[in-house]
């Protein structure tokens, strides 16, 4: 069935494991290049259906676009999904160029952040909606002030093609990012990514509670010394909800 087709989007309430799997015994499943699950909302964002959704990805190991929720997307499950597809392809690297880690509840944690150049070196465009360890209490961001903490350097595996890199939403629900681990994230991600083009990145706004039970607003960060560590290739620059300290950009962008 449908032996052409190359892109394949599927979404809504009743995207299950079982469709999944079933999919996955298509033979046009070999062919696809551009895949999207979209199931944040339509069942329960766990990783439950993780394993019949790698099943399907093993099948597709022809894919350059890919799109996932971030329920689905562990580090664990891009690990064997890059396993799986070296394998497909006798030990060459992913074909992968594009992954979108699309909205949901659910986050994208900064361990994951950190391996996923490792994982797809042949990745050109990331869009990530949600990345934080977690949205409630102070933890969002507790893998890197705990390296802060250690006297640890942040880092991110290096992104050697990536040029266009998209953050929505860098804070957690129920607390804004420090300073000192914005500027971490924001140097790791630029030392990360020399052929950088554009970068478009929001902290996002913590919830002040409810009428009942207010929360006191915390500020938002401030990055200074992180943005003398721009890539030259940067030409297209979008900051959203973070704060410039007045030595921003000391050194230049010249190319933006």
């Amino acid at each position: 069935a449908l032996p052409s087709l190359t892109t394949l989007s599927l979404s809504g309430k009743k995207i299950t494991g079982a469709v999944l799997t079933h999919v996955a015994k298509l033979p046009a499943a070999s062919n696809l290049t551009t895949l999207c699950l979209d199931t944040s909302g339509s069942f329960s964002e766990t990783s439950q259906q993780a394993p019949q959704a790698l099943k399907l990805l093993k099948a597709a190991s022809r894919l350059t676009t890919l799109a996932l929720p971030p329920h689905l997307a562990s580090e664990q499950f891009l690990r064997q999904l890059s396993a799986t597809h070296r394998r497909g392809r006798n030990g060459g690297a992913p074909l992968l160029t594009r992954l979108a880690l699309t909205y949901s509840f659910s986050t994208c944690k900064y361990d994951t952040l950190a391996c996923i150049g490792q994982l797809f070196p042949e990745l050109e465009v990331l869009d990530v909606h949600n990345l934080s360890d977690g949205h409630f209490g102070g933890g969002a961001h507790s893998s890197i002030t705990a390296a802060l903490a250690r006297g640890s350097t942040f880092t991110v595996a290096p992104f050697p093609r990536l040029r266009l890199l998209s953050i929505h939403r860098m804070g957690g629900y129920e607390a804004n990012m420090g300073s000192a681990e914005c500027e971490a994230v924001l140097s790791a991600i630029f030392a990360a990514c020399p052929v950088l083009e554009s970068l478009s990145v929001t902290h996002g706004q913590m919830s002040t509670g409810s009428k009942k039970r207010p929360v006191a607003l915390q500020p938002l960060p401030t990055a200074t010394r992180c943005w003398d560590d721009v890539p030259a290739s940067l030409t297209d620059l979008s900051i959203h909800q973070i704060s410039l300290g007045p030595d921003a950009f000391a050194a230049g962008v010249p190319a933006l």
